[in-house]
């Protein structure tokens, strides 16, 4: 269970998690532009930490049907993770209308 593709997927889920329902809501007039600024920054954070894991270690991620590096699984999963959330968050509030 302690396993680097655990690891990793961990520290994206409290990312994704804290961003979307704790930092996020708690700023006002937020638009899309601001969110996916936001969200550079913090997928960012999360490839720092998975990289001061794993740099230079020659550690393999099994993704199912391939192996990736840290830097790739760790993007990878990400979006995964997010994508469905996000998908919620901009129904919720509204934030489509932003893009434009």
């Amino acid at each position: 269970m302690n396993s680097p593709e655990f690891t990793v997927i961990g520290i994206n889920v409290i990312f994704v998690l804290v961003s979307y329902f704790y930092i996020y809501p708690s700023r006002t007039n937020v638009t899309a532009m601001v969110l996916a600024r936001y969200d550079l920054v913090l997928n960012g954070m999360a490839i720092g930490i998975a990289g001061a894991l794993f740099w230079g270690t020659q550690t393999r991620f099994d993704a199912v049907v391939v192996e990736l590096n840290w830097f790739w699984f760790t993007l990878l999963t990400y979006a995964l993770l997010e994508v469905p959330i996000m998908l919620w968050y901009f129904n919720k509030h509204h934030l489509w209308a932003t893009l434009r």
